[in-house]
């Protein structure tokens, strides 16, 4: 399971620079953060194949989480924290 993974995750990574050529003109700060949520999906599919049935999946938050937080790091910056108002706020409201 883990090769096929690895397998279909670099044919991805080839493809988008390959067969679609028009993402050559997206900044690098865009596109390093597309292959690191590509990178973050195939480690959870490998980490979590014995429970991921066959169909189509949305990637938990946690992973966006993640990535953001990485990349603001990098930057200097870090995710504020929500107030308790603010998530009451937000519940409520969605």
């Amino acid at each position: 399971m883990k090769r096929r993974v690895l397998a279909a995750f670099l044919a991805m990574m080839l493809t988008c620079g390959v067969a679609f050529p028009g993402n050559a003109v997206h900044a690098a700060e865009v596109m390093d953060l597309s292959f690191a949520m590509q990178a973050l999906a195939a480690e959870y599919i490998m980490n979590h194949s014995t429970t991921l049935e066959n169909k189509v999946y949305v990637l938990p938050h946690e992973l966006d989480i993640r990535i953001a937080s990485i990349k603001l790091a990098a930057l200097g910056y870090a995710i504020d924290t929500l107030t308790q108002e603010q998530i009451d706020y937000l519940t409520k409201v969605n």
